[in-house]
């Protein structure tokens, strides 16, 4: 039954009309239990509200979250007592509602060693079929543009997802206006850490998910809430990751994440990854800002 400050939570948040989610507040604090929990575990204990984001997100990139207070304090809970009950409804939330997004995607990577200078990205993003096309701004290497669409054009004669890339060259730009590139081989790794079809919130929680239940499964998972925090002036949960990370051949791809999921959306607005336990020597960042949600993209926003 729910105590007294939860039923006027839950009736706030019916008269603002935000979209009630209401999940599990049983689980450990500090270090996750490793065991897979059971669905059961979404009990009625700890009630969430956060907007629906279906059919478009007006005032997107307004700066300040609209979620109700007692609500806020919920989702804290929540986040302390259960943080992989909290990403896997937060991922179920971002498949049933988010259909296409832009922003403009910042990100830092430790390639064979050496940091990369910032780059800052113009992106746009539909889960189907999946379709990505990143413009840069700043710190382009080798791609001017590069688009991926999950379809048969994007697949060479080996089976091999490509992506159409204009070069940023000047100079090559006049022998050739794009490229076909194969997004997942040697070439590619050494360019990014990630591939483009890796890109976007579902794919985030993907990765967060596999690594996650991997660890767990080895009973090394140490994943847990510490704090609250803000990207592009927005609020957030920070969730800390901490694995025995071997180096880059190893089964962990990082020591220490820290993951920034926006207390309004339930997504992951940022993700620090690090080399060390202490977070001193960074593998990536990836920040995503200026989003709007559900913009309504269409095929025509992804072609050259």
């Amino acid at each position: 039954m729910l105590t007294e400050s939860l039923q006027r939570i839950v009736k706030r948040a019916s008269q603002s009309r935000i979209a009630l989610m209401v999940v599990a507040g049983a689980g450990l604090a500090g270090i996750v239990n490793p065991r897979v929990q059971s669905a059961d575990s979404d009990a009625s204990l700890v009630a969430i509200a956060a907007p629906s984001v279906r059919g478009g997100m007006p005032g997107a990139t307004a700066q300040s979250p609209i979620i109700d207070t007692g609500a806020k304090a919920s989702l804290i809970e929540f986040a302390r007592r259960d943080p992989r009950g909290l990403v896997r409804l937060a991922r179920e939330r971002c498949q049933r509602e988010i259909g296409d997004f832009r922003c403009l995607f910042v990100k830092q990577e430790r390639i064979n060693g050496k940091l990369k200078e910032v780059e800052e990205i113009d992106a746009r993003y539909r889960a189907d079929p999946l379709s990505v096309f990143m413009t840069w701004r700043r710190g382009a290497g080798q791609a001017k543009r590069a688009l991926f669409i999950d379809d048969p054009e994007f697949v060479d004669g080996q089976g091999q997802r490509q992506a159409r890339v204009e070069p940023a060259g000047a100079l090559i730009r006049l022998v050739v206006s794009d490229v076909m590139v194969p997004i997942h081989d040697a070439r590619a790794r050494e360019a990014s850490r990630r591939a483009i079809d890796e890109f976007g919130f579902r794919s985030t929680f993907e990765i967060l998910t596999r690594v996650n239940d991997a660890a767990a499964a080895r009973h090394e998972l140490d994943f847990r809430y510490e704090g609250e925090g803000t990207i592009d002036g927005r609020a957030t949960v920070i969730l800390v990751r901490r694995l025995p990370y071997t180096g880059p051949g190893g089964p962990y791809p990082d020591a220490k994440l820290v993951l920034h999921l926006d207390q309004e959306w339930l997504l992951p607005t940022a993700v620090y990854s690090y080399t060390d336990p202490a977070g001193h020597e960074l593998l990536g960042s990836y920040a995503y800002t200026q989003v709007q949600l559900n913009p309504g993209l269409g095929a025509d926003d992804f072609r050259f």
